[in-house]
């Protein structure tokens, strides 16, 4: 997450959603002091929780990220199993032997409740309501920018040059079995439906 009193926004940081580049093109484009680790206590926090802590920021300009709820699950799923250096978690990945199983059993398990996993939908509304103005897409995260630059009246957004180090699997469309993909795309009614997903694409 990102808050610029300077500028009157908030980006919120949906994980998954190339959101540490976004919050680096912004710092450099509007030259606010970088100091994403360690990631502080709201880094991933609601726009509902945000809201509640500081009132006076529902003033502001409020913008996040959304990604294809098949394809933002088996990245963070990926990330857990390949990365597992990055993450200090107290929920443990290797108890599932594939995707498959863990797609399965996510429904019902704590990690519904993780911040790499929780709905956007719920993260970006308040009270059943969507409660940020502009809502860009992972998918096409430059030309997004370009219309975030036009609601901030900013000097342009460019994303960085780093790369960062990505997880190998296949493309989400043929990591899924039918079953999987049922029980993942009842999960994820809500983002399906709100940001006009599918498993198509």
């Amino acid at each position: 997450m990102l808050i610029s009193d300077k500028n009157e926004f908030v980006f919120f940081h949906i994980a998954k959603t190339g959101g540490s580049s976004i919050q680096r093109a912004l710092c450099e484009s509007f030259s606010i002091p970088q100091d994403l680790d360690p990631l502080p206590p709201i880094h991933h926090m609601s726009v509902a929780d945000l809201l509640i802590q500081f009132p006076h920021l529902s003033s502001y300009f409020k913008f996040a990220f959304v990604r294809n709820p098949f394809d933002k699950l088996l990245s963070g799923y990926s990330n857990f199993t390949q990365h597992a250096d990055r993450f200090n978690y107290h929920l443990d990945m290797r108890v599932y032997k594939n995707f498959e199983e863990f797609c399965i059993d996510f429904p019902n398990s704590e990690w519904i409740s993780d911040p790499h996993f929780r709905k956007q939908s719920e993260l970006l509304s308040v009270d059943g309501n969507l409660a940020v103005d502009y809502i860009g897409r992972f998918e096409n995260i430059p030309k997004s920018l370009t219309e975030v630059n036009l609601f901030l009246k900013g000097p342009g957004i460019s994303l960085p040059t780093t790369k960062h180090r990505e997880s190998s699997h296949l493309p989400y469309k043929d990591e899924y079995t039918n079953l999987s993909q049922q029980v993942i795309e009842d999960y994820f009614t809500e983002d399906l439906q709100l940001f006009n997903y599918s498993f198509l694409g």
